[in-house]
Parts: C-alpha cells; structure tokens; sequence
C-alpha cells in the first residue's frame, strides 16, 4: 500500500459502504480524510471520530455533489479544515431500486445528476 502521510483526500459519498471503507484505507495509510456525506452525518462524525482515535485527521462535511454550490462550498471546507485536497476519490453515487415500470423521470434525473455530473 502507498503511504499517503500528510496528503489531504476527499471522499465523496464517504460515510458509508465503499466510500467508508476508503476513508478508513487512506487514514491508516498517513491521509488526512475529508469525508463528505449527504444524509449520513452520524455515519460521518463517528469515522472521524474513529480516525481521531487511531491517531489520523478527519473532517465530515456535508453536500450534495449534484449542487456547484454546495461542491465549491464543501471544497473550501475542506481546504481551510485539512490544507489543499491532492487526492480526490469519487465514490457519492445512489440507485433506486425500482423496476423500469416504476422509473421517473425525475428517479432518473436524479441518478444522472449525482452518478454523472457530481462527478
């Protein structure tokens, strides 16, 4: 494994699932991780919480990467929080579970919105 000692990293979508098993990954390997969330803040505040106690730097921040605003907003959180972000995992993505019967066009707007453009 890499060390990534002193490199600021960005997980999107990084409370949960892979995007938690990514965070924990890159802190233990020296990152300091900025976990981005958007509805999974406890999720979030307890893995900073658990890379606090290993030794790490963590940082939740919350935004919808489908929203330019809350993005710019989530980056300069991060910068002023942890320093510059060098490393970028692009994890945030979401799928219903609905046959294409019961598909919207608003359930696909969606999905493109934050599979496609937030990333």
């Amino acid at each position: 494994m890499t060390t990534f000692d002193g490199k600021t990293v960005l997980v999107t979508g990084g409370s949960r699932g892979i995007g938690r098993a990514c965070s924990r990954l890159l802190a233990k390997n020296g990152a300091r991780v900025a976990v981005n969330y958007r509805s999974g803040e406890s999720q979030a505040q307890s893995l900073v919480e658990e890379i606090s106690a290993a030794g790490g730097e963590g940082f939740a921040t919350r935004a919808d990467v489908s929203s330019p605003e809350q993005v710019w907003k989530m980056v300069d959180a991060v910068e002023r929080n942890l320093g510059p972000i060098e490393l970028l995992v692009n994890n945030a993505g979401i799928f219903d579970f609905v046959s294409h019967n019961e598909t919207t066009l608003d359930i696909w707007q969606r999905t493109l919105d934050i599979n496609l453009t937030g990333t």
